[in-house]
């Protein structure tokens, strides 16, 4: 149908984010090690210019040939200065069918990054530093690196 359905993740405390981000997120199967690939998208730190940033179908890697995901379906990521709530942005709250898990020894959510990536992966786990969209945080503009200005 028409109806548009919105889902907010919120990550906080919000994440300081630097450099190039490769964000992964995933359907994490219920009482399984498996994981379904929803989309991927990355950017550079550098090329937003502006506190919130979308990225339609087209835009996301794997979601752009997955009929599951809709034509009209994107993904936004609204960045702030600091790690602290945002005012004004309460309805960028988690709703409740939505639940954070902030597990770290959970092996799907504590793969970190790529740093230490010396190769393709055959085990089913790629290194996605975190299996959720969230309201990062960007370096601020005084920061010499941090490009958002």
């Amino acid at each position: 149908g028409d109806s548009q359905t919105s889902v907010c993740i919120t990550i906080e405390p919000g994440l300081l984010l630097k450099g190039d981000i490769l964000l992964k997120c995933y359907h994490k199967k219920f009482r399984s090690p498996a994981r379904d690939v929803i989309f991927r998208v990355q950017f550079h730190t550098c090329a937003i210019h502006d506190l919130g940033v979308v990225f339609g179908k087209e835009d996301l890697d794997d979601a752009f040939k997955d009929d599951r995901f809709p034509e009209y379906g994107k993904v936004e990521f609204v960045f702030s200065y600091g790690p602290e709530k945002i005012q004004g942005m309460e309805h960028l709250e988690n709703g409740p069918s939505v639940s954070v898990d902030y597990n770290t020894s959970d092996p799907l959510i504590r793969w970190d990054s790529y740093d230490n990536f010396s190769g393709h992966r055959d085990d089913g786990m790629e290194g996605a530093q975190h299996p959720r969209i969230g309201q990062d945080t960007p370096p601020g503009p005084s920061d010499p690196q941090g490009c958002l200005q």
